[in-house]
């Protein structure tokens, strides 16, 4: 069985407009759609080319109009299709289609190849169960209704409702254009496993994209769909989050929907280091901090007064970073108290290879590499381990003393460890808002616009 999620989007010239709007959200919900004009290069001799993606795509999207089904590419493209659905038991066949033409009948009937095949022995039914990509006015359907279908079934022919295990990358920041025959994840101890590969568009990458307002909902409903098909089947035992070039809010959010409240394992992935919160017991706290770990400065962090303190902002941070986040929450009027927990320094944060790649000192490669040179794994996964328990122990004093139910979470921690830390924050914050920092400020104004340097991205917690 095919584990990773591409998509062939099979169509006609003429369809164009509509299905490239379907590729475009078929990223969303974490399937790679492969579609002619970015994904196939001039100069190649296109039959060899077509035959071997549809070969590797776990299905073909056979979009049905006149125009397709006159076109002898998409016919070819369906002989090879169907002839490999010949050897095959699975309950979702490869070729998946979206009925987008009138008479959806007639049309499989005047086609040499699908008449023998989709059409009952009466030739007035269609047996190949598809999906209508108009609605009862003849109007197109919301290409993300097209797109949460065909998402379900390559679900399926990966084997992601009864995998044990699964991949998941965030195909985010970075350099290059999204395509289809992207290298998903590194061929070294990468378990086989169904794959899904997150991506918020199908624009080239770049270093300083940021979802924010209504790309970031979007991008993270679709994200919450998938993961929660993912997330409910019986049999997952454990996720392997690959995370090097996603937002931090990202990562956070993962962490939420993968925690150990429903036994899941979380294996957060950074270049060469993997953190692992298989230590946290199941529906329990990650216990062993120190409750008093924040630390207290009249500056940055006065002691709070006594009483309730419902939202605070919480800085976890290292020190020589705490002073742009006082200088944001004094150009902002925060009026919420500040907590500041402090951690060292074990891996490059985010904010640090951020600010240093705005400046253009060094490319991706010199960033992965400070990214994961500091600690060998082992040490930077205990640092990182023992600064979420503080918090944890932190939140659940100020939760008993002072009524904290919300944050407004800063902080330097690495990707991978954001990952761990949604995990953590279960069931003891109702309300997070991650403050995002900022990449595209920092580049433009060298981090001197402080009351723009982050932006709030509200999250949700259970608690």
């Amino acid at each position: 069985m095919l584990t990773h999620p591409t998509l062939f989007l099979s169509h006609n010239a003429h369809d164009k407009p509509f299905v490239g709007k379907v590729a475009r959200a078929l990223g969303r919900y974490g399937i790679v759609p492969w579609l002619d004009e970015r994904d196939l290069p001039i100069g190649v001799d296109m039959p060899p080319v077509l035959e071997s993606e549809i070969k590797q795509a776990a299905a073909v999207a056979l979009f049905v109009t006149k125009q397709a089904m006159g076109s002898s590419w998409v016919d070819d493209e369906l002989a090879i299709a169907l002839k490999l659905e010949e050897n095959e038991q699975q309950l979702v066949k490869r070729v998946i289609p979206i009925f987008l033409g009138d008479k959806p009948l007639a049309l499989i009937g005047n086609h040499h190849r699908l008449r023998r095949l989709w059409l009952n022995h009466d030739q007035q039914r269609i047996t190949r169960l598809g999906a209508s990509g108009k609605d009862a006015h003849g109007e197109h359907v919301p290409p993300d209704e097209v797109a949460k279908l065909l998402a379900r079934a390559v679900f399926q022919r990966i084997g992601m409702t009864g995998a044990s295990s699964i991949n998941i990358k965030i195909d985010q920041r970075g350099e290059g254009p999204r395509t289809g025959a992207a290298k998903f994840l590194p061929d070294e101890d990468v378990p086989v496993a169904p794959t899904l590969v997150f991506r918020p568009n199908t624009d080239d990458r770049s270093q300083s994209e940021l979802l924010l307002g209504d790309s970031w909902l979007a991008f993270t409903k679709a994200v919450r769909w998938a993961l929660g098909r993912a997330r409910h089947t019986a049999a997952l035992e454990e996720v392997r989050l690959f995370l090097f070039g996603a937002q931090l809010g990202l990562a956070l959010l993962l962490g939420q929907q993968f925690n150990r409240t429903n036994n899941i394992i979380i294996h957060a992935v950074r270049g060469s280091q993997v953190f692992c919160n298989a230590s946290q017991p199941k529906a329990g706290f990650w216990l062993g901090g120190n409750e008093h770990a924040n630390v207290e400065d009249q500056t940055h962090a006065p002691p709070l007064a006594p009483g309730k303190h419902p939202t605070i902002d919480l800085m976890v941070m290292r020190q020589e970073l705490v002073p742009d986040v006082t200088s944001y929450r004094v150009a902002t009027a925060s009026n919420y108290p500040a907590v500041l927990i402090q951690h060292v320094q074990f891996v490059a944060d985010e904010e640090v290879v951020a600010k240093t790649m705005a400046t253009k000192m060094f490319k991706n490669a010199e960033a992965e590499r400070i990214a994961t040179e500091k600690f060998e794994n082992a040490e930077a996964e205990r640092i990182a381990i023992n600064t979420i328990k503080n918090v944890v122990a932190v939140l659940l004093r100020l939760k008993a003393q002072h009524g904290t139910r919300s944050i407004r979470l800063f902080t330097t921690l690495p990707v991978h460890a954001l990952a761990l830390l949604g995990a953590a924050l279960t069931n003891i914050i109702n309300h997070v808002t991650f403050m995002e920092y900022r990449r595209d400020v920092a580049s433009q104004h060298g981090g001197a616009c402080d009351e723009k340097l982050y932006t709030p991205i509200p999250l949700t917690t259970q608690a």
